[in-house]
């Protein structure tokens, strides 16, 4: 992904609005101000000191945050599942003998 850029002049209708201009702008087409660079997340209009930076240094935390919760869930997800995985195999025949008695007791 790209920088974008936005407009600086906060009497703007693209500052008002959020919009965010590609790298190639220099100047805001609609009052004709100086663009700087802002953060790419959707919502953030935040400004960003580092004209190659991408995201603002709250919403890359936010990004890692959620990157780092994902792979907890998935790692608590995949234990779980072997653990099952393990319960099935050693009890096969016993499970499987609950599930077709409880299936004869449903209505029909």
């Amino acid at each position: 992904m790209k920088s974008v850029r936005g407009c600086i002049n906060q009497e703007c209708d693209s500052y008002k609005k959020n919009d965010k201009y590609k790298k190639d702008y220099d100047y805001c087409p609609k009052c004709g101000s100086k663009l700087m660079a802002v953060c790419r997340s959707r919502g953030c209009h935040t400004f960003i000191d580092n004209p190659d930076g991408i995201y603002c240094a709250r919403c890359l935390a936010k990004r890692k945050d959620s990157t780092d919760h994902a792979k907890k869930n998935l790692t608590t997800i995949g234990g779980g599942l072997l653990a099952a995985g393990g319960l099935v195999a050693k009890n096969g025949r016993t499970i499987t003998s609950v599930v077709v008695k409880a299936i004869k007791f449903l209505p029909k």
